[in-house]
């Protein structure tokens, strides 16, 4: 791949995301770098950048600084090099920091007159190089998303204007991700350890269906909780049997509350509407929702959230009504059309979960 922008790019700190990137984007001569340790130097001429011997000699003429240093460097090499940026010149952060750090970072960077923005790399940079996917934020995150677009970066969106944003995004998102993988790590140990791994795996491959983590995430479920279950299979009730130890152990359910059964119709005062469903591979799992949360207690809480929602969007479709659409810039209308959109999808959504709460 050969990106070569028409912009000077500065790379500040040159490990494996630094050199990857600047050898997958064929920058060579568009790309000045520095490292504060010598030995990166051979790694850069192998790259084709511009070898720096200070800090001022990369960022003198810079218009994207990529800042790719480790985590514990990320707030001193902005405290230390803001002075040197060209006036304008974009700080793109691209260090896995907290968020109250890149604020920190951004007040120095803005300070010396440059523009700072927080860039979160969802990815290990290795296989994905410029495929890697970037979240942008901060007041001049589309302007850094058009740069990085051009420097070669494939996946780049812009999730907002706060400083900070992206960073949290990435840090939530790691706690999904890492947790996943180590759920994953049990599973397998239990699963080597029963000689059944092959079969696991083959039964997670044929039950696995895509779901959106929005539905996922519908009911505030503590991930500490055992949570009582009814498993319904004809096909594999016999091996569910056998099994129901293991089962409960992996899926974190109430081995006391778990019940197996041939058929629904063996269910006990089984209701449909009082339960959350989830289709597997000759089976079918059914969580009671009495016993996961306080139906009471969130169908006030969804009550009000819908009479919020409604709020908002009175007051957003009002305002899009009124004069406001001829006055603002067409930007700032679409944004709060958007808004409106958002909301009134938010809205159903919520009908929908308490619907089926009040059913």
């Amino acid at each position: 791949m050969d990106s070569t922008p028409d912009f000077t790019i500065a790379l500040i700190g040159f490990g494996e995301a630094g050199a990857t990137f600047a050898k997958a984007a064929g920058w060579e001569a568009a790309a000045l770098a520095f490292d504060i340790d010598p030995a990166r130097r051979k790694a850069m001429e192998a790259a084709g950048v511009v070898v720096c011997a200070g800090a001022q000699d990369a960022l003198g003429d810079a218009d994207l600084v990529l800042s790719l240093v480790t985590a514990d460097a990320a707030l001193p090499a902005a405290q230390d090099y803001a002075g040197l940026l060209k006036l304008g010149a974009l700080w793109c952060d691209m260090n896995s920091v907290a968020p109250d750090t890149k604020r920190a970072a951004a007040r120095v960077i803005d300070a010396a007159g440059g523009r700072y923005v927080d860039v979160a790399v969802l990815a290990p940079v290795n296989p994905a190089r410029m495929n890697v996917p970037l979240l942008v934020s901060g007041p001049h995150g589309a302007e850094a998303a058009g740069r990085l677009r051009a420097a070669g970066f494939a996946s780049v969106r812009v999730v907002g204007e706060e400083i900070g944003r992206a960073s949290a995004i990435k840090m939530i998102r790691s706690v999904m991700v890492k947790g996943i993988e180590a759920l994953t790590a049990e599973m397998m140990l239990a699963a080597t350890k029963a000689g059944v791994a092959d079969e696991v795996l083959s039964s997670l491959d044929a039950s696995e269906k895509a779901q959106s983590w929005f539905a996922r995430a519908e009911y505030n479920i503590a991930p500490h909780r055992h949570l009582p279950a009814m498993i319904v299979s004809d096909q594999h009730l016999d091996a569910l049997h056998e099994l129901r130890d293991e089962i409960a152990a992996l899926a974190r359910l109430d081995n006391a509350r778990l019940t197996l059964a041939r058929e629904i119709g063996d269910l006990p005062q089984f209701d449909p509407r009082r339960n959350v469903t989830s289709p597997l591979s000759g089976a079918t799992i059914f969580l009671p929702l009495n016993d996961i949360i306080d139906i009471e207690a969130e169908r006030k809480r969804l009550q009000a959230e819908v009479a919020t929602l409604e709020a908002q969007a009175q007051r957003s479709a009002a305002l899009l009504t009124s004069d406001f659409s001829a006055r603002a810039p067409a930007a700032v209308v679409d944004k709060e059309r958007a808004k409106l959109a958002a909301l009134r999808d938010k809205l159903a959504q919520v009908r929908r979960q308490l619907d089926a709460l009040s059913e």
